[in-house]
């Protein structure tokens, strides 16, 4: 493995410098299982709330189940009091977390409202005290999520990324836009480059990597030691391979694009994690918006959509993508002869899903 591909976390080496990023309601088990399948470098497990885990709450307690597959993982905490967090970070280390990653980029209201996530960019000293707390606590190394402030030109990271590397912080991932600013607008990239100018510690680039050419051009331009990959995930974890790849070459790479078989059995394998984790009951609930979105860019993916979030039961479920399945690669067969009109499609739609 070339060395300058490696990615140094304190104790913890990765081979890639590719980071799937947490995402709450999305990266439990069965997620993080299909994304090792084309990802070998870290994942990361959905945002656990200290306040739960300190309390034993069953459900929260349940996020803490990791598989030998899986690593390396990164458990992420959220909290604000000290004690608590680092009770919780014993807890998730116990559990077999490679790294405890501390949230401070949430802008979620619910969080924002009890001091939590990106509200302790608005107080630093409370946010020292935090992560000198999880440092102390644990023996794994620890890293920090943040967003580049809490509103308007806020870039009080600044502060927050110097007070990390001064507790023992092992790394600091960047958000590039504020806390009132959710998912609109652009990720502020020169806020990095100027945190990694600063930084003796990784300093990893989170928002907008939609593919190779955002990576690269985002890598160059900050200079960060990795990058983060979030929503682009969705329905797509073969980004990972991609950008993995495209980034130990460091040039743009042809986009990897799954046949229409992998896909459909990705999402059968999806499926079949998510019984085996959940349950029948909790699986079906979760696991059809990751159905559309597998599905999306796909002739009347919209059409699927609709019919995915209309049934009733696993055997509805199941019986209507195994029909869309046989829809596509009817299409598929066709070659040449692909209906082209919208009318076309939607009569051979019709027949397969009838």
């Amino acid at each position: 493995m070339d060395d300058s591909n490696l990615l140094a976390i304190g104790t913890l080496k990765c081979h890639h410098r590719v980071i799937a990023a947490p995402m709450a309601g999305i990266t439990d088990l069965p997620f993080r299982l299909v994304a090792r399948k084309y990802h070998s470098g870290l994942l990361s497990t959905e945002m656990l709330s200290s306040q739960s885990l300190v309390h034993r709450h069953k459900r929260t307690l349940s996020m803490l189940k990791c598989l030998p597959e899986e690593h390396p993982l990164s458990f992420q905490l959220l909290g604000r009091d000290p004690g608590k967090m680092a009770e919780s970070a014993k807890v998730v280390e116990a559990a077999g977390a490679d790294i405890i990653d501390i949230n401070m980029g949430c802008s979620v209201r619910k969080v924002i409202s009890q001091g939590e996530g990106a509200a302790l960019l608005k107080e630093p000293e409370e946010a020292r005290r935090v992560m000198e707390a999880v440092v102390h606590a644990v023996q794994v190394p620890v890293t920090v999520k943040m967003r580049r402030g809490f509103s308007g030109n806020d870039k009080s990271c600044l502060l927050l990324a110097r007070i990390a590397q001064d507790t023992g912080v092992k790394a600091v991932t960047i958000h590039g836009r504020t806390s009132d600013q959710g998912f609109s607008g652009e990720a502020d990239w020169k806020i990095t480059a100027e945190i990694k100018r600063e930084s003796a510690i990784p300093v990893i680039g989170n928002g907008d990597i939609r593919g190779p050419h955002d990576a690269i051009e985002k890598m160059k331009k900050s200079r960060c030691d990795a990058i983060m990959v979030g929503r682009a995930m969705l329905g797509n974890p073969w980004i990972l391979k991609t950008l993995s790849m495209c980034l130990k070459s460091d040039s743009e790479l042809e986009t990897y694009i799954p046949s229409l078989s992998e896909r459909f059995d990705v999402a059968g394998f999806h499926i079949q994690c998510a019984r085996e984790t959940f349950g029948d009951i909790s699986a079906y609930n979760r696991i059809r918006k990751h159905l559309a979105w597998y599905l999306k860019s796909q002739p009347l993916s919209a059409r699927m959509r609709e019919m995915i979030f209309r049934t009733q039961s696993f055997e509805e479920l199941e019986m209507r993508i195994r029909d869309y399945r046989h829809f596509l690669e009817a299409l598929e067969e066709m070659g040449a002869e692909y209906p082209q009109s919208f009318s076309g499609m939607e009569s051979l739609f019709a027949k397969m899903v009838s």
